[in-house]
């Protein structure tokens, strides 16, 4: 959308009708709200699209806001207008709107990950090396690999945190059991996912996953 290719965008999905929930007859608009925390602010983009006759979507809203935290000040809104195809963030930006500076650094500076892909040839359904663990792909082609180095650190919190926050949608998850396999440097990760529920039976479920992992799931207490 940064770049200028959001109408793009919206026709190669199959336009309006195909991107609003069952349709406008169904869905109305679409809204996002991105919100970033930044030193002591919070810098907000909120946008709003609309369906037209020619089946795209355009602008009914889009704003910027900012709020000092800790302190009294009331937000500061900056309204880029209505009826517009594609963002006019950059253009409040060039314009010298410090708003706008800040907020189109930081989408631009933004990466998006893509994990609904589960198709049979997505790449968080194939084998992937141990060492590429640097950062996380955008399609989580290397998840077990930046989760097996995660696991690693003992002085990260970061696996931790993972873990507690898989737990807090399925509390019956344990961990995940990652284990390197292959020779030499060609080395793929395999896992296991433990999962907690009651009756002690163990269940054992092959399900290709993040870097070709196989579910284990153990039920205990």
């Amino acid at each position: 959308m940064m770049a200028g290719r959001l109408q793009n965008f919206i026709g190669t999905a199959g336009y309006a009708h195909s991107l609003l929930h069952y349709g406008p007859r169904t869905t109305a608009q679409a809204e996002a709200t991105l919100q970033f925390e930044v030193e002591n602010d919070v810098d907000t983009y909120h946008m709003t699209l609309v369906p037209t006759a020619g089946d795209t979507l355009i602008f009914a809203e889009e704003t910027l806001s900012f709020v000092q935290t800790g302190g009294p000040g009331q937000a500061k809104e900056v309204r880029l207008g209505a009826g517009h195809q594609e963002t006019r963030v950059s253009d409040a930006a060039d314009r010298g709107e410090p708003i706008a500076e800040v907020v189109r650094d930081l989408l631009n500076h933004s990466r998006v990950y893509q994990f609904h892909d589960t198709s049979a040839t997505a790449q968080i359904r194939q084998y992937c090396y141990v060492g590429d663990d640097r950062w996380l792909r955008p399609d989580a082609g290397n998840l077990a690999a930046v989760l097996y180095r995660l696991r690693r650190q003992d002085t990260s919190p970061a696996y931790r945190r993972i873990v507690g926050t898989v737990r807090q949608i399925a509390p019956f998850f344990g961990d995940f059991e990652l284990q390197p396999t292959g020779p030499g440097d060609k080395v793929y990760l395999s896992g296991n996912l433990v999962l907690l529920a009651p009756m002690g039976v163990e269940a054992v479920a092959s399900h290709k996953a993040a870097c070709f992992l196989h579910l284990r799931m153990h039920w205990q207490t």
